[in-house]
């Protein structure tokens, strides 16, 4: 008598190999997406901060008056830019935990 449950064995191999290939690819594009585009981002959101610190500190810098606010006006900056720059680091830190993630489908 021959096996029954061989066309079935057969097809749940073929079946769990195609998902297993698929989420490796998932994972494959999604490094790539990270890797493409997590450096930049960082870029990115650093110059936006340090162009939000300047524009809000502008008449701190500019020190129209001689009242000596020159200087708090580029420590606000630096202090701006340095929070941008920590939120940065945690947004990667929580991106490559995301991506060291084992999908298994």
């Amino acid at each position: 008598m021959k096996n029954k449950f061989f066309p079935k064995i057969l097809l749940f191999v073929l079946i769990t190999s195609s998902q297993y290939s698929y989420a490796q690819g998932l994972r494959g594009k999604f490094n790539e997406i990270l890797a493409n585009y997590i450096v930049p981002s960082f870029g990115i959101f650093l110059l936006i901060g340090a162009l939000a610190g300047i524009i809000r500190n502008w008449d701190l810098i500019e020190d129209k008056n001689n009242d000596g606010t020159r200087q708090k006006g580029w420590a606000n900056v630096g202090l701006i830019v340095g929070y941008v720059f920590a939120a940065s680091i945690v947004i990667t830190a929580i991106v490559g935990i995301i991506s060291s993630l084992n999908i298994h489908i």
